[in-house]
């Protein structure tokens, strides 16, 4: 917990954030299947948060824009939990 507060509260990952936000308007996903769906949420493709990265590793993944991608709270959903249903938690973040 302390590690993704260390970067989600930086003054860095909100401009990053906002930066992919304004680049990517539309969920990146959802364009390969032909749906326009506005962007909510910005994903790490690899995870700054894996054990063994040193700090300088888990830096670059953290703010590389190379390492994100823009995507519908669906579809960042689905990049978490591939295997399984999504439908309990779809419903917890529509309520």
């Amino acid at each position: 917990h302390k590690e993704r507060h260390a970067i989600y509260n930086t003054k860095r990952w909100k401009s990053l954030r906002e930066y992919m936000v304004q680049s990517y308007p539309l969920c990146q996903d959802c364009l390969k299947e032909g749906r326009l769906t506005p962007t909510e949420e910005i994903h790490h493709i690899k995870s700054p948060f894996a054990k063994g990265l040193t700090d300088e590793e888990r830096e670059k993944r953290a703010y590389d824009p190379e390492n994100l991608v823009a995507l519908c709270r669906e579809c960042h959903i689905r990049r978490h939990h591939p295997e399984g249903t999504i439908q309990d938690k779809l419903k917890k973040y529509s309520d």
